[in-house]
């Protein structure tokens, strides 16, 4: 019928975190989950949603082994997303 749903997709923003050189740069220390923790904090401000209502997260990484399921989850805790019933992914190109 063209209605919205509750049960709706709705892709409320893209974002991505600064880069650098792979090994080398300024970031090369920092751990993925406190550079997608601010991430998640921006996006929350950019697209004007009740973190509350954010069903599934899904992240998107290159070459970075580490970085799965865990790291996704334990950025959404650091990011202040409070529903720890989300799902969320990691995606490794």
């Amino acid at each position: 019928s063209g209605a919205p749903a509750d049960d709706d997709v709705v892709i409320c923003c893209s974002m991505r975190t600064a880069a650098g050189k792979a090994g080398k740069g300024s970031f090369k220390d920092t751990p993925a989950e406190d550079l997608l923790a601010v991430l998640f904090k921006e996006m929350v401000s950019r697209a004007k949603v009740d973190p509350t209502k954010i069903g599934d997260c899904v992240i998107g990484n290159v070459l970075q082994p580490t970085a799965g399921a865990a790291t996704t989850r334990t950025a959404m805790f650091l990011g202040n997303l409070p529903n720890k019933e989300v799902l969320c992914a990691a995606v490794n190109r």
